[in-house]
């Protein structure tokens, strides 16, 4: 029996995301190959080689030196980002699948020459946006040629991006890519969670559609074979926000099987931090809560709620809700089996069952 395909979380590499993988669990790990984005910021007051030699180890003590995982630098501009495939190169510890673009940002001939492209393999991020161009199949083409890599030596990530609705294109895409040979892996990425939560009413709960979910069960229960990704409980347009002082809310994202809820509270400063704790209360006494024993990061949400002492900070309720949608979605990928072939839409309402069983979790 072929080995499942990994699920591809895109996690920014910044204090909550490294928390929340930090804290999975070994079996938990071997399910998933995250795609770390390192962030300008950590690039902004040290010299490049030092800056990518600190990062190269905090993946390595956080995420473990032998798990696989992607690392792309796309968020630092071109010329930052080539500079960091070749000194990566010298961290030969870590198990990284490097990722490049459509145009790369380093020359293919340098690029393909790399040890660790050589030893872990490379992965092509493109757009749908490029996809819809004329022209990016030759593009494409060309640049294995340039690669003088086979499409089985490639990992090819198909960023779908924000999505507004429900994608139904997945096939069409699939069939595309495919025509031109049988990849190592290809991965469908999207992400729908908004951007913040200023749109949302203040002090209630509401609930959203993973819309990128959605349109993955579709594809695959149509037969569709390819890996899911997505940006987890963040916007899929990095913003930098940390240190701006921002008066953001206190508020909780959890993930229940199709849809986020989420307890929107009101700004830090006119209600205060005790209100995360609060929130937790009212979560651990709820249907939608998992128990304290599914992931690290309902551990934390049930420790929290148990105790009045400590508000903890965003990085730690961030954290605790990257992880907990991390375990969640690895339980789902484990259970696509069970997914009814009629989707039920009412999983992605609001007047939804208090507790829906595992094998009907993703509509």
């Amino acid at each position: 029996m072929s080995k499942p395909l990994p699920y591809v979380p895109v996690l920014r590499w910044k204090g909550a995301e490294i928390s929340a993988v930090r804290d999975l669990t070994n079996a938990q790990r071997a399910q998933i190959k995250p795609l770390f984005e390192f962030v300008p910021k950590a690039f902004s007051k040290l010299p490049v080689e030092r800056a990518v030699a600190l990062k190269a180890r905090e993946v390595a003590t956080n995420w473990g030196w032998d798990q696989p995982c992607f690392i792309d630098p796309n968020l630092l501009g071109s010329s930052v980002a080539a500079a960091v495939y070749a000194l990566l190169d010298k961290e030969e510890y870590l198990t990284a699948t490097l990722v490049t673009g459509l145009q790369p940002r380093l020359h293919p001939h340098l690029l393909r020459d790399l040890k660790s492209v050589k030893k872990h393999g490379l992965a092509i991020r493109v757009s749908v946006h490029e996809f819809r161009q004329a022209g990016w199949r030759k593009a494409l083409v060309d640049l294995l040629a340039d690669l003088q890599f086979q499409p089985t030596e490639i990992d090819l990530v198909i960023d779908y991006g924000l999505l507004a609705s429900v994608p139904d294109g997945f096939e069409l895409v699939m069939n595309a890519v495919m025509a031109l040979g049988a990849w190592r892996m290809v991965v469908l990425l999207a992400g729908s969670f908004p951007s913040d939560l200023s749109k949302l009413r203040k002090n209630d709960e509401h609930v959203l559609p993973r819309l990128e979910w959605k349109g993955y069960v579709g594809f695959v229960q149509q037969g569709g074979k390819a890996a899911f990704g997505d940006y987890t409980i963040q916007h899929a347009v990095f913003e930098e926000h940390e240190g701006r002082g921002m008066n953001f809310s206190a508020s909780i994202r959890y993930t229940h099987y199709g849809s986020w809820f989420i307890m929107r509270g009101e700004s830090i400063q006119a209600a205060g931090a005790e209100q995360w704790p609060a929130h937790a209360q009212l979560l651990c006494e709820k249907g939608e809560f998992r128990g304290k024993d599914f992931s690290a990061g309902d551990a934390y949400i049930s420790t929290m709620a148990a105790q009045q002492e400590n508000n903890g900070t965003a990085k730690d309720w961030l954290s605790a809700g990257i992880n907990h949608h991390i375990v969640v979605t690895v339980d789902q990928l484990n259970h696509l089996a069970d997914i009814p072939a009629t989707p039920i839409e009412k999983h992605f309402s609001a007047d939804w069952p208090a507790r829906i069983p595992t094998q009907v979790s993703v509509n």
